[in-house]
């Protein structure tokens, strides 16, 4: 027969006389110090059962309340089976757990998630816009992100303006900018230290083909007769010759413009004054006599001048003999 704590005997029929932190020990009514958790029995020689509910049991039998994680018969020594947790093993792993539904047999967490999940019980999903949807098993933070977002959980965006829509996995800061963007503004003690690209800026239109630094928008390259930092100051040099070359170009038109007037002019002039040629100038030169028909017309003219003279000569010799 066992006692309560505060009689021994075979019957129990004597008071136990016993300090308050002392126990009494039925058989004998000895007093002692309590057991410690753990033991029980004469002399706490004996253990409790290892699901004991903070590892305390009765100290005469060893009987306790079982904790989670245990069958109940009393000493709770039996572990639930696999796949099964809880007191009295009443609950079912989780079906996302990595292997077959293996968990914690007291709390029922995962020892491990399948990938795609995480949590305790891994009954969350990583995010659809983790890269590979893969994520932490316990934070559900992404390795890394799909393009054009970034975050822990990958919910921010990229700003529009990043070159491919790519920007850091953490800051959500640009790694380049589109092309005639640029812009930065400061992080966030929570996100990193200097300035976090953001590309919300336009590059100057003076720019060479719209191409500017990313952070501070200073200009690779001005367009013709600009110059500056900016492109925003005028290249007087480049426009005195400018000046001068146009100068020059307009000068040389006027001068062939007047050149050309006054040729003009003067042919004119001539046609008007030339007398108009004889049309038989090419027959003449064609009937020109040749140098011995000369000679011969020559001959006959002198002989017609001494017929002539002896024609004179004899009508003068008859007036006279008259």
């Amino acid at each position: 027969t066992w006692c309560e704590l505060t009689s021994y005997g075979f019957d129990c029929e004597h008071p136990c006389q016993c300090q308050p932190n002392e126990i009494c020990f039925p058989p004998t009514g000895m007093c002692g110090p309590e057991c410690p958790s753990g033991s029980y029995g004469f002399m706490c020689s004996l253990k409790c059962g290892r699901g004991c509910l903070n590892s305390r049991c009765d100290y005469r039998r060893g009987n306790c309340s079982c904790g989670p994680g245990f069958i109940v018969d009393g000493v709770c020594n039996r572990e639930c089976p696999e796949g099964t947790y809880g007191i009295d093993c009443v609950g079912t792993c989780s079906g996302n757990c990595e292997g077959d539904r293996n968990c914690d047999r007291a709390s029922g967490n995962c020892i491990g998630c399948m990938d795609g999940y995480f949590g305790s019980g891994c009954h969350f999903q990583c995010s659809s816009r983790c890269l590979t949807r893969r994520c932490d098993k316990e934070t559900g933070e992404c390795d890394s992100c799909a393009k054009g977002h970034f975050g822990g959980d990958c919910s921010g965006e990229c700003p529009k303006d990043c070159f491919s829509s790519e920007c850091n996995f953490t800051t959500g800061s640009c790694i380049q900018c589109k092309t005639s963007r640029f812009g930065v503004r400061s992080c966030q003690p929570s996100e990193c230290e200097g300035h976090v690209l953001v590309c919300n800026k336009t590059c100057s239109t003076n720019c060479k083909n719209s191409l500017c630094d990313d952070i501070n928008g200073k200009c690779f390259a001005c367009k013709s007769g600009l110059k500056g930092s900016y492109c925003e100051e005028n290249d007087r040099v480049f426009l005195v010759v400018l000046l001068l070359v146009l100068m020059f170009l307009i000068l040389v038109t006027v001068s062939i413009l007047i050149w050309w007037l006054l040729k003009r002019k003067s042919l004119g002039r001539a046609a008007v004054t030339e007398p108009p040629q004889p049309k038989t100038i090419e027959k003449k030169v064609e009937s020109e006599p040749e140098p011995e028909e000369e000679e011969e017309e020559e001959a006959e003219a002198e002989e017609e001048s001494v017929d002539e003279a002896e024609s004179e000569t004899s009508t003068y010799s008859s007036s006279v003999d008259l």
